[in-house]
């Protein structure tokens, strides 16, 4: 008797791509794992994502010489030499909405798809969106229940890879609202907060953002992956995105978990305007309570495990 499918997960990471597609998938593969399956990595990193793939013990294979019968792809930009590879895996799963190669995949299992992505798919390509996948990486994150008439701690991070929007002038706007008393930021730089305020704890990276970020009780990030990870911890939180991405966190949106402005829309007086209003805060932190990440965290494996298992169609 066969054992369960193991699938191979292709995953970049680096500096310039950030960690999420990395995070996302590891969380994934642990869990498949435990159900039994034998995955492995073929992982696209530079040091940085080779540092956290020894951290997390990720089982990882040189460039496959041969083709299966199951590829996972989290990635951005797929070289054409590695898309030829992919492509002659007999079921190729895309879980990263933003590859530049989507038209190799037999199926698309991701929480929301763009124009641009379905525009991109091939004929007969099977898509599934379901929000519970924005919380594959929120495994083993705890709701916790906060209060919001009292100290405010503000995390900020706008993005795992290079490239991001300094982030000096969203420090200081958080710290002249009444009530912050500490701002921990993760950021390639690290910031100016200009006059004596609240105290400001910074890091340029960390492998294990909630950790640094555990004291907090509201979060400003980008639209990727930590807003599904901070509503799994009950944390309102305010997204800066742009408009063709505020489809990413729809479901977030609709359900009272966050808000969202945009980069060039003066995010640092929304963010003063959204720390100011404790009414708004105390709501959203129910609705990304009552958002029941737990229950979503294994959907995605679930999703992947049920689809290498299916014949072409």
């Amino acid at each position: 008797m066969s054992g369960p499918p193991a699938p191979l997960f292709y995953v970049q990471a680096s500096a310039a791509a950030g960690m999420g597609h990395l995070a996302r998938s590891a969380a994934v593969l642990e869990t498949l794992c435990a159900q039994g399956h034998d995955a492995r990595v073929w992982l696209r990193a530079d040091e940085q994502g080779h540092a956290m793939a020894r951290m997390r013990g990720l089982p990882l294979v040189e460039t496959p010489h041969a083709a299966g019968a199951c590829v996972v792809i989290d990635a951005m930009s797929v070289p054409e030499a590695d898309a030829a590879l992919l492509a002659r895996f007999d079921r190729r799963i895309l879980i990263s909405p933003v590859c530049d190669r989507a038209d190799i995949a037999t199926d698309v299992l991701v929480r929301s798809v763009s124009d641009r992505l379905r525009a991109q798919l091939a004929p007969g390509c099977r898509v599934t969106c379901d929000p519970r996948f924005a919380y594959a990486t929120a495994a083993g994150l705890t709701p916790r229940k906060m209060g919001y008439d009292g100290p405010l701690s503000v995390g900020i991070c706008l993005s795992g890879g290079a490239g991001q929007q300094p982030v000096d002038g969203l420090v200081r706007a958080a710290a002249g609202v009444a009530g912050v008393t500490d701002i921990f930021v993760i950021a390639p730089e690290r910031p100016q907060p200009g006059e004596a305020g609240p105290a400001l704890h910074w890091q340029a990276f960390s492998n294990d953002p909630w950790d640094f970020f555990a004291g907090c009780n509201a979060f400003v990030g980008g639209d990727g992956l930590m807003i599904a990870e901070a509503v799994a911890q009950g944390l309102p939180c305010l997204s800066i995105t742009r408009p063709e991405a505020l489809f990413k966190n729809r479901t977030f949106i609709e359900a009272g978990c966050i808000e969202c402005c945009f980069h060039g829309d003066m995010p640092e007086t929304a963010l003063a305007a959204w720390l100011s209003n404790r009414p708004d805060l105390a709501e959203m932190h129910r609705a990304a309570l009552a958002a029941d990440a737990s229950a979503g965290a294994r959907a995605l494996a679930d999703h992947i495990a049920r689809t290498s298992k299916q014949e072409e169609g």
